[in-house]
């Protein structure tokens, strides 16, 4: 499965109305969700391995592999459920993993056609954005569907606010910097 996905910022009220009122127009609400990501590498690494979410009272082990293509990612992902985190993290351990960082993200979701889904995103600590994400199971539909989403992004005048970033350096940034900060 191929993840297809861009987020922008939405740095102010007026923005984030006018992509609510996108949404409503030309998707449906699917629902409001909290996830609870919490991000694992080896000891000392600068980047994370993997991460384990808590959605919706299940567990889910997410692994991607990430590639950048004019600030849109293309995802190859592995995720599958895990029904004992406790017996999984004592794996994890006993294989040499350490908690890289832990986020959490409130979303609202839409839908905007089949695999086509768009969210008000809020990162602790960050602020809020718009993802949009579509999933293809070929790689034949990885162009069309980053054009499309290249597409919204524009028609809501947000191309500039793209952040080709993940969450999770912008957090490891944030954090070093409060962290000179308090030193």
């Amino acid at each position: 499965m191929y993840e297809i996905e861009a987020k922008a910022w939405l740095k102010t009220r007026e923005e984030k109305n006018r992509v609510i009122g996108y949404l409503q127009e030309n998707g449906t609400f699917v629902k409001s969700t909290v996830k609870n990501d919490t991000y694992f590498a080896k000891k000392n690494a600068e980047t994370f391995d993997f991460r384990i979410r808590k959605m919706d009272g299940e567990v889910f082990v997410t692994r991607k592999k990430r590639a950048l293509v004019r600030s849109v990612e293309r995802n190859e992902e592995l995720e599958f459920m895990i029904s004992s985190e406790h017996a999984f993290l004592g794996l994890i351990d006993h294989l040499g993993y350490v908690v890289f960082l832990e986020k959490t993200k409130t979303t609202d979701e839409y839908s905007l056609g089949e695999n086509f889904t768009a969210e008000i995103v809020n990162i602790r600590g960050l602020g809020d954005f718009l993802e949009i994400e579509r999933l293809c199971s070929e790689k034949k539909e990885i162009a069309d569907a980053q054009t499309s989403i290249e597409r919204i992004f524009a028609e809501l005048s947000l191309e500039k606010n793209i952040e080709p970033s993940q969450y999770t350096v912008l957090l490891r940034q944030k954090e070093r910097s409060t962290d000179h900060w308090q030193k």
